[in-house]
């Protein structure tokens, strides 16, 4: 049985809690959490019950419960410590992205996971959608031959936000936090690294969340010859009818293949062969693929070395929008 455990509800608690529901190996023992609000609704899933203990923080958490999963769900600055302390008590841990706001955070991670030897995996869930999966396939198996331009777009309704996201030293800025998903499919899909980055970001037009960017533009100079343009802001109208629009072209020497129509299709037109959809892939839960890699059934989907590569890369994109340098990336840090 695993014993899981939450800190933080945050974002995308979610997926831990409907994943913890679908398993029959799997209780969810405590969740840390000091949002009232947030809270409140967790009697809307079915995984909490009145086993589930609550806990303000998690180091009271940690030291209580018997636990060998913990889902890091708070805000961005707060990752650290409760990922180093699950780290040294041997529990394994899934984390909200970005996993740190600064390297410092980083390489405390980094050393943690590699001394404890814990299994270490970020909600990078986007991995598990049926189109990117389709598409990694289709890029893998040589469809669009040597892929040489990615263009790749998160764009999302601002809402209401939190106060912790409109402070830079507690959020860490929009090109790490939904910047992650895209670099890291493109990566995935593609294999290939990124060399340099240069961006920029700013708050042009939304003043109430104050150091929260609206928006941000990131131009990566990739290995093989390869370049990839990223696209991210919260000006998605209200009235649009998804919350959020992601979006995924690669181009290469024998075709282009692309998410469309809200992620509900993947198009290929390639130098023999007009536009056509390409039959979806089984995509499924990243949380779920986490537990499994833990009972030996399957290696999980996303490997540490490369979270520990995207958030590197972007920490660095971040640097060249702040300073408007261009900024190299150190290769080979991470194996990714």
């Amino acid at each position: 049985m695993h014993k899981v455990a939450i800190y933080g509800l945050e974002g995308h608690e979610d997926s831990i809690l409907e994943a913890v529901a679908e398993r029959d190996d799997a209780e969810l023992v405590a969740i840390a959490s000091n949002n009232k609000a947030a809270l409140a609704t967790l009697k809307n899933y079915p995984a909490v019950t009145s086993e589930t203990n609550i806990y303000p923080d998690w180091p009271d958490m940690l030291e209580s419960e018997e636990i060998d999963v913990l889902a890091v769900c708070s805000e961005s600055d707060k990752h650290v410590e409760p990922i180093v302390a699950a780290a040294e008590r041997g529990i394994h841990v899934i984390t909200e992205k970005p996993i740190a706001v600064d390297r410092q955070g980083l390489d405390r991670i980094k050393q943690a996971i590699c001394e404890s030897g814990i299994a270490f995996s970020a909600l990078f869930d986007m991995r598990g959608g049926a189109p990117y999966v389709t598409m990694r396939k289709a890029v893998r198996q040589g469809a669009i031959g040597k892929p040489i331009l990615i263009f790749a777009q998160k764009s999302y309704r601002l809402g209401e936000r939190p106060e912790w996201m409109k402070s830079r030293d507690s959020f860490g800025g929009t090109i790490p936090y939904i910047g992650c998903h895209m670099l890291d499919l493109a990566m995935w899909i593609t294999g290939l690294d990124v060399k340099r980055v240069s961006a920029f970001h700013g708050n042009a037009g939304h003043p109430q969340v104050r150091e929260m960017e609206d928006h941000a533009v990131a131009a990566f100079d990739m290995t093989g010859g390869a370049a990839m343009a990223l696209t991210l802001d919260y000006l998605r109208p209200a009235a649009a009818p998804t919350h959020g629009d992601a979006r995924l072209r690669i181009a290469g020497t024998e075709g282009v293949i692309e998410v469309k129509d809200l992620e509900s299709r993947v198009e290929l037109i390639t130098t023999g062969e007009a536009p056509r959809d390409v039959p979806l892939e089984r995509g499924g839960s990243i949380f779920i693929d986490f537990l499994d890699s833990l009972d030996g059934k399957k290696e999980h989907v996303i490997k540490p070395e490369e979270v520990f590569r995207v958030t590197e890369i972007l920490l660095a994109a971040l640097d060249a929008a702040d300073t408007g340098e261009m900024i190299e990336v150190e290769q080979g840090l991470s194996g990714g």
